[in-house]
Order: C-alpha cells, then structure tokens, then sequence
C-alpha cells in the first residue's frame, strides 16, 4: 500500500475535516505534533459497581472502591451506561505468585466490555482443564443478569483449553486481542494486588513477545492509499455518536488521556471502503506498530496474526512520520486509531466508513 499523496483524496478529507472544526488533522507537511504527557480524563463519572472474588469456592462481593487500588479506580472509570455488556472478556492462566509447592497460582478473571462484571476467581493447580473451566463459567452464567453473546480470549497458548471449556454455552467465542478492559485489570492486579502476595516473582503476566515474521495483508484488508493523522479523543467520540459510520468502535479509554488530546492515527483510502470496512470490522484489530528495522507498519489481528499493513519506502521523511507514530502510541499510553476512507464522494454521507479505537497495551 502506498503513502498516499492523492491531492482529490487529500481535499476530500479536508472538506470532511472543515466541517467539523478542524478536530480531524491530516498532516500533509509529515510533522505530527506531540502531545503533552498530562494523564488527566475530566467530565467522566464512575458508578458504584461491585468486584466479586472468588476464594476457596466462596463468592465475595467488594464495593469497587474498597478492593481496587486508586490507580485502578481512575483507570476504570466510564462513562454512565445503563446496561451491562454482552460482549465478555475472559483470560484463565497462571500468575507471578509462587505457592507452597513452588507452582503457580492460576485465577479466572472475566471483566465485561462496560466494566459492569470484574470477576476474579483462584483455580487450584490440580482444576487446570476445560471441565473445571466450563464449571466455572456456567456458574457466572447463572449469577449474573445479562447474559453475554460474545466471549473473547487473548492466549494463544490456552486456545484449546478455552476454545473446549466454551463449547456449545449458547454464545460466540471469539479469539481476539481486542481486550483492552482486560489487560487494564492484569496490569492492575501486577501493580497492586500480585506484588504484595506471599510468593510474588516479578514475572509479568501479559505476552510481551514481538519475535514473529509477519505475513501478507489479505486482499480483503488491503487499501489503495494510507496517511497518517492525528483526531482528538473527544471528536472520535463525537464521530461515533452520529451514527454516521458504518463499523465504529471507540471504546472509552478512561482516565488515560485527556478528552481534547490528539491521538496518532492512520487512514487507509480505499475505492471499495465500504466493503473493507466490513470485513476489518470482522478481522478483530488490535493495535498498529511500527517496525523501524523491517520498515514495515504491522496490522495487528485476531489472535495471533502479524499482517504488514505497509511497506515503509526508504525515504527519511516517511520514516522520521513512522517514529513519530510510535512516539506518539508511547506519550498517549498506547492509544492510537485505525480509519478507512473512501475515495468516493457520495452526497449524503460519510467517507469515513470504518473507524476504530486502539490499544497497543505493551506501550503502558
């Protein structure tokens, strides 16, 4: 895919951009402007939840304010939503904390998209299979209200396990790393809960591995041209309420960043945007990274797919806008966005017609 340098395109986006206050910047001159490094999320409000523990097959049930630390009370504030979600997030492995018989501790933690449910359960070493793990989902099941329609998982290495234990439970399990409220809630428990348990060795319990050959880009994912961008958190938000864009996730990032921050994103045009759209809506999309050896910007997808969204030519500008792109990623914790634009102008309608939030988590 090529950087794109289409004056039509580049107008058509400005015209897009014009109209809503220059929140949308397209920087044609290659030099993003960093942000500062305030950490501050004003006008968000948090309920009142519950977090429930599970120890010794004994359920407890915690105002969120006594059992999370401060740093995890800012960190999952949302905004006020009425219902609970659907869509679950779910990781069952081991933990940094040595027991007795020098082994490993293991928890099932299950948080849902709008942080209504953070459940946390200890498993014992001798209850690792897909039998016990399906017990324990049936159970949660049946406590809660809502019932999920989705359930994503994040290891790859526990990908049969979980792929066996959630068969056949009446919904969709979907391998993804798009599980952005659960990696907030390990990060959390490494900083705050783990550390201070009997046991503890400073292992993280998050992947951090990036030695992986990436593959191809599927034709069904591939643009024609691509930019990179900046757009406020706030305006994502704005662009999502419209209802204007067809595949729009833009999830609330909490007390991270502030709400007229800018966030390094990237563009992709496209003839057949809306076909595009569709299916990345569909190809999970977890993050973008920039790889300064290969010159490549990788799409991160699904479970466990590298695919080379673009091959960076060896022009010092381009690249000097790559590093700025992960420059960025660091100073905003990671976050970033991903948009696909046609090159169409339809009147009447958006030529935005994917737009989505991101999370490279490892930048935290």
């Amino acid at each position: 895919m090529k950087c794109c340098d289409s004056h039509a395109a580049f107008q058509t986006f400005c015209l897009f951009v014009v109209r809503r206050n220059h929140h949308f910047k397209h920087h044609s001159n290659r030099n993003l402007v960093h942000p500062s490094t305030n950490t501050c999320f004003p006008g968000l409000l948090r309920k009142e939840q519950h977090f429930h523990f599970v120890f010794n097959d004994t359920l407890f049930s915690f105002p969120k304010t006594l059992c999370c630390s401060t740093s995890s009370q800012q960190a999952f504030r949302t905004r006020e939503i009425e219902q609970p979600s659907t869509v679950w997030e779910l990781d069952f492995y081991s933990r940094p904390v040595y027991g007795e018989d020098n082994k490993r501790i293991w928890e099932l933690i299950v948080v849902d998209e709008n942080f209504h449910l953070c459940h946390v359960e200890s498993v014992p070493n001798n209850m690792i299979n897909s039998t016990e793990l399906r017990k324990r989902v049936e159970s949660l099941l049946n406590q809660v209200t809502v019932k999920p329609k989705v359930i994503k998982f994040s290891r790859m290495p526990m990908f049969n396990m979980i792929s066996l234990a959630l068969k056949d439970l009446g919904v969709e399990v979907k391998p993804s790393r798009r599980t952005y409220r659960l990696y907030a809630v390990l990060r959390d428990r490494e900083e705050n809960v783990y550390s201070k348990m009997p046991g503890y060795r400073s292992e993280s319990t998050l992947s951090t591995s990036y030695l992986y050959s990436t593959e191809r880009l599927p034709d069904a994912l591939r643009g024609e041209k691509f930019a990179f961008c900046t757009a406020e958190y706030s305006f994502l938000h704005e662009l999502q309420s419209s209802g204007t864009i067809p595949y729009c996730d833009i999830f609330n990032a909490g007390d991270n960043i502030l709400l007229e921050k800018e966030l390094p994103g990237i563009i992709v045009y496209s003839e057949r945007a809306d076909s595009l759209a569709s299916w990345t809506g569909g190809a999970e999309v977890s993050f973008i990274k920039f790889l300064e050896q290969e010159l490549e910007l990788v799409l991160e997808c699904g479970i466990n797919s590298h695919y080379r969204l673009a091959k960076i030519a060896k022009n010092n500008l381009l690249i000097e806008e790559a590093k700025t792109f992960e420059e960025m990623k660091w100073q905003m914790k990671g976050f970033h966005f991903y948009a696909i634009q046609s090159l169409k102008e339809t009147p009447g309608t958006s030529n935005i017609k994917g737009l989505w939030l991101l999370n490279d988590f490892m930048e935290q």
